[in-house]
């Protein structure tokens, strides 16, 4: 196991007297807290240590039109996908996803405007343009967006007015207009691309979402159930699947179940 804590790396003892191929751990602390970053397989001599690695977690912020910033967080390499967290929550509630699907994929979280470690709202704003700019910022030109709850609806509209950038789309836990958002984002939501009018989905638009589409919902989530039931018949390469003994934030409460299906669903040709 390697240990990442500021400048210091920490290296693991104790390896096997053979040469075999061993895992490969790596961590960083976190507000006292250690976790896992990243995974390999590495051949180890016989009283060798593994070389100095130190987790490649790119943290920062992004000035956003209409003041404020957004902090994010990118770990791993390959085709990128990115989070995007419900309301009331930040970006770490993708703590079961993110370092899993790092091992395969460029993984990007971040905390939407008015959450977590990103700014205050103090202005009107358009979460959608906020996930274009963070997008351009990191040179993303497609991306598979994982969208929870309000996240969905954000990632949705996303996929309505920049088609040419989404290659799937994994919304979880539906319930109707975004919850949560600062107020300021829920009125330019309504004026900017709406996806709901007066509390219903207007199902018609979601007809010109071609990406394919996975609906996830928690079987005791019933109004995310009946979403899904709603949007799967628009969207027409969408497929709904619903997972037995889940809530809202099942991502967290079945994660090995959530992240089997949400491998295969991106991985899927």
């Amino acid at each position: 196991i390697v240990h990442a804590e500021a400048s210091a790396v920490k290296k693991a003892e104790n390896f096997p007297a053979s040469p075999q191929v061993v895992p490969l751990f790596i961590m960083v602390k976190e507000k006292g807290q250690w976790r896992v970053t990243a995974f390999q397989n590495t051949k180890m001599e016989s009283g060798s240590t593994p070389p100095a690695v130190v987790a490649k977690i790119n943290a920062g912020t992004l000035p956003v039109t209409g003041g404020g910033q957004l902090y994010y967080e990118v770990l791993g390499e390959g085709a990128p996908l990115v989070l995007l967290h419900a309301g009331g929550m930040d970006s770490k509630m993708w703590d079961a996803q993110f370092d899993y699907l790092a091992q395969q994929f460029r993984v990007v979280r971040y905390d939407l405007r008015g959450f977590g470690r990103s700014s205050k709202v103090e202005h009107p704003f358009y979460p959608v343009d906020d996930l274009f700019q963070l997008m351009q910022h990191l040179g993303i030109k497609r991306a598979t967006l994982i969208g929870s709850s309000m996240g969905s609806g954000v990632a949705l509209n996303f996929a309505l007015e920049h088609p040419e950038m989404v290659e799937k789309l994994v919304l979880t836990s539906m319930h109707g207009p975004p919850r949560n958002l600062p107020p300021q984002a829920q009125i330019a939501m309504a004026k900017g691309n709406p996806i709901f009018e007066n509390g219903k989905p207007i199902l018609e638009r979601l007809k010109s979402v071609f990406a394919p589409t996975l609906l996830l919902a928690g079987d005791t989530d019933k109004a995310s159930v009946e979403m899904a039931e709603s949007v799967v018949k628009q969207i027409p390469a969408a497929r709904k699947l619903v997972i037995a003994k889940a809530g809202h934030f099942f991502n967290s409460e079945q994660s090995e179940i959530f992240n089997r299906e949400l491998l295969t669903f991106i991985k899927d040709k």
